[in-house]
Formats: C-alpha cells, sequence, structure tokens
C-alpha cells in the first residue's frame, strides 16, 4: 500500500489512538525534508487531541515538538516558537522536569532562540539540556552526542573554539560507535567540526571534512534533500575563503537554486547562498552584480532573522566594503553604522 493510500486511510479514522502513528509518520516526512507533509499530518494528530480528555498526553507534546520544528526548517520562526513552548511545559508537567524528553524541547527551543538572536536564553537551554542527558542517560547515548554538538555549534558562532573543538569531537566519537560514519547524524556533527577548522582558519581539514559530508549528504539524503543546501552553502564559503572563486560560485549557485525550488524566495538559506555569491563577484571585480546582489540578501536577511543577528551585520559590512570600492563613501558609512549598532547588541560572555 502506498504512502498517500495510507495517509488518507489514517484521516478516514477520527480517533486519539491515531496520535500516534500519525506522529511516527509525520517524522519521518520531517527527517526526509517532506516538510509540508509533515505538517498536514501533525496538524491532524493536535485536531486529534481536542478529544482526549485533557490535551496533557506525551504524545501531544511530540506532535507540538515536531511541528516547531518543521515550522523552524521552514523559516516560520514567530509560529514555532509557542508550539515548541508548549511541548516543553507540557513534557515538564507530564514527564518531570529531569526526563529525556523534556530535554529534547529545551534543546528544540534552544535552536530557534539562537536562531532568532535570543543568545542568552539559549545557551541556558542547551546546558540545562545537556546536563539532564548526562544524567538520565548513558554516556554514549546518541541524545548526549546532540546536546554536545548543539552547544559546540554554539560557542563555535561566538568565537569560542577552544570550548567547542573538544565537544564536537566527542559528540562525533559517539554518533561514529552508534550510527557509522555515513549516518545523517554523524556527517551534521562532522559539519559543526568542519565549521570549527574553519573559523580557526584550518581550511584543508575543513575542505576534506566538507567534501565528505556533501558527497555522503547526496547520497544517502538525496540530491534535492534541505539539508544538502546547507552543506553546498558551507562548502561554497569555504571556497571562497580559498580563494577558490569559480567552485564557490558553481557552490552557491547550485545551493540557491535547490533553496528557492523547496523553500521560495525569501528562505534565510537563500539569503545565505546570495551573499556568497555576492562576496565571490566582488572578490572578481563585478561590481554591478555584487551590489545587486548584496542589496537582494540584506533585504532577505533582514525580513526572516532576528534584528540582532550576526550575518545580518556581516552582509552590511560587506555591502560597506563593496561601496567604498565603488567610491560611495556615505552610503557606505550608514551601513556600516547599522551593522555597529547590531555587533554593539551581541553578547560578549
Amino acid at each position: 500500500m502506498s504512502t498517500t493510500v495510507i495517509e488518507e486511510t489514517l484521516f478516514s479514522v477520527d480517533h486519539p489512538t491515531l496520535i500516534p502513528i500519525l506522529n511516527r509518520r509525520a517524522k519521518v516526512h520531517y527527517v526526509e525534508g517532506r516538510y509540508q507533509q509533515a505538517e498536514f499530518l501533525l496538524l491532524r494528530s493536535l485536531a486529534l487531541g481536542e478529544k482526549l480528555p485533557e490535551m496533557e498526553h506525551p504524545e501531544i507534546g511530540e506532535s507540538l515538538n515536531i511541528l516547531g520544528r518543521t515550522y523552524h526548517k521552514q523559516g516560520r520562526y514567530t509560529e514555532a516558537e509557542p508550539l515548541l513552548q508548549r511541548a516543553l511545559v507540557l513534557r515538564q508537567k507530564v514527564l518531570g522536569q529531569e526526563h529525556p524528553d523534556a530535554a529534547m524541547s529545551m534543546d528544540s527551543l534552544a535552536i530557534l532562540y539562537n536562531r532568532q538572536g535570543k543568545y542568552e536564553q539559549a545557551e541556558a537551554l542547551y546546558t540545562q539540556a545537556l546536563i539532564i542527558r548526562q544524567a538520565a542517560l548513558d554516556r554514549q547515548h546518541p541524545d548526549i552526542a546532540a546536546s554536545l554538538n548543539n552547544l559546540a555549534l554554539f560557542y563555535s558562532r561566538r568565537g569560542k573554539h577552544e570550548q567547542a573543538e573538544p565537544l564536537a569531537e566527542q559528540a562525533l566519537q559517539i554518533y561514529a560507535q552508534a550510527f557509522g560514519r555515513e549516518h545523517p547524524r554523524y556527517i551534521n556533527i562532522l559539519d559543526t567540526l568542519a565549521q570549527i577548522y574553519q573559523e580557526q582558519g584550518k581550511y584543508t581539514e575543513a575542505e576534506v571534512s566538507y567534501q565528505s559530508i556533501f558527497t555522503v549528504a547526496r547520497r544517502r539524503l538525496g540530491s534535492e534533500h534541505p539539508q544538502v543546501i546547507v552543506y553546498g552553502n558551507h562548502l561554497g564559503k569555504l571556497y571562497f575563503l580559498q580563494g577558490k572563486y569559480i567552485e564557490a560560485e558553481a557552490a552557491a549557485k547550485q545551493a540557491l537554486s535547490l533553496a528557492e525550488k523547496i523553500f521560495g524566495s525569501n528562505h534565510h538559506h537563500v539569503g545565505t547562498a546570495i551573499s556568497i555569491l555576492a562576496d565571490v563577484y566582488k572578490a572578481q571585480h563585478n561590481y554591478i552584480g555584487a551590489e545587486e546582489l548584496y542589496a537582494q540578501a540584506l533585504k532577505i536577511r533582514e525580513q526572516v532573522l532576528a534584528v540582532n543577528d550576526i550575518n545580518t551585520a556581516i552582509t552590511l559590512e560587506n555591502y560597506a566594503d563593496l561601496l567604498l570600492m565603488v567610491g560611495r563613501q556615505t552610503e557606505a558609512e550608514e551601513l556600516r553604522k547599522r551593522a555597529g549598532i547590531i555587533r554593539h547588541e551581541q553578547p560578549t560572555h
């Protein structure tokens, strides 16, 4: 029986006992990047949950958490936040403050907060989730690796590479033992480690990791999986930093095409790919093309990212550099001021 027929059959039955089945099928869609199908099933699950004597049931927490993460992946942050908050409160109430599922909700909410620029709240939740998991689970449990990875990426993006690298390496070792070196979770943590290498200027190590990640991701996830966009953008950025402009342009264009196909033109993955292309064109002295792309990337980032997101500041600074190159100093200074305001709002601890 096909997936479509199975799901149509599920929708013909109107009973809360279907909620776990709907959640499991939705999670498969989520993992495989089919976010619209996941949303469809999860909304059905929550509608059935309203038929329960009370909505305080662990499976409702699961529905809320997956739906919140689905909206996050789609860039629908305003819709994601209340769902993830509800999932956390429900799980803490029903399962207890120290339950691993509560830690899972903390991680989901922390990832969103990090994207929204709420760094202090994100760090607190990441840390609390790790403490809960270390107390409740075996030392080599994959969920502990997930927490270590999240903290490693968080610290790396705050410039705390010495704290980040050992956490990522520990997470990588756990996932290698649990899943093998071609599992999506393993390559996700390898991507974190590659980003740490890149930010430390270890470009050779980063390139080896990124190329392996991109190859495995396309083979295991499929060439049109959303995560392939992320890895493609990371590879494109590294190529740019290495001065490999032809390779950088090709990687960014491929990521851009796929991102627009999956998410439309107004998504942060689209903004990232456009920003990389703008950097490449500027380096190649294609100033007209670069300016058009910087303006486009800035518009997207200001619309979809938090007002204090560091990526917006970086785009403003790169755009300002371009304007200085073509003698438009007044406009460049204005962009620099806007970037400075965002930089000033970044946490210093």
